[in-house]
């Protein structure tokens, strides 16, 4: 028999039964009947997993491909993954000599891995969870036009490093059938870039 105002995400009531050690069912198997819902959870970066988190994280440096081409990185949550991604963290660092214009694009539609081919293989950061990514992070230094949606831009000195992502409120997510960009805006030049992200399975709920 179903219960009144029962709970049916389990990853809550896992992580809580995880945490405090309890035997038996669900601990918080149903809400208050009345407004007193309180959910406030991700204590840490090493107590996500007990919701389904994993984090990873890549370091990219990709060569110039030569006159008139760009360099850059994608990250892909193909379409029918159902992943449920957050970016945590983006750094562009500046090359010797050379300064630059890096963007990052967004694509509503996912566009694909680029040619590069995937490098996110065991990447993760908790040896409790998964170690390879479902989302691919792939490089391609012959880019001839910059795809998506421009939500970012910024300059970049010589040898400096450009945080995109400030505060958790401008953390990016990413869902199935969308991806994020990063690109160098000058042409035939090298792209360094930190990428930092969390996934976890996409909920009933959550899928519209």
């Amino acid at each position: 028999m179903a219960l009144f105002n029962e709970i049916l995400v389990g990853r809550f009531n896992r992580a809580l039964q995880k945490v405090f050690g309890l035997k038996g069912g669900p601990p918080a198997p149903q809400l208050a009947g009345e407004i007193g819902a309180t959910v406030n959870m991700l204590w840490g970066a090493e107590t996500q997993y007990l919701e389904g988190w994993q984090n990873y994280a890549i370091a990219v440096v990709v060569a110039v491909g030569g006159a008139g081409t760009r360099c850059g990185v994608r990250i892909d949550n193909p379409k029918g993954s159902n992943v449920c991604a957050v970016i945590e963290k983006i750094t562009f660092v500046g090359q010797p000599a050379v300064t630059d214009n890096p963007q990052v694009n967004y694509s509503i539609l996912s566009s694909g891995p680029m040619p590069g081919g995937v490098i996110t293989a065991n990447i993760g950061l908790d040896q409790r969870g998964p170690q390879t990514p479902q989302l691919p992070v792939t490089a391609q230094n012959t880019a001839a036009a910059i795809l998506g949606i421009n939500i970012w831009q910024g300059a970049l000195a010589v040898n400096s490093v450009v945080d995109v992502i400030q505060t958790e409120h401008q953390e990016l997510p990413l869902l199935p059938n969308s991806s994020y960009s990063f690109y160098s805006a000058v042409l035939n030049q090298s792209l360094s870039l930190n990428l930092m992200w969390r996934e976890r399975p996409l909920e009933a709920s959550e899928v519209t």
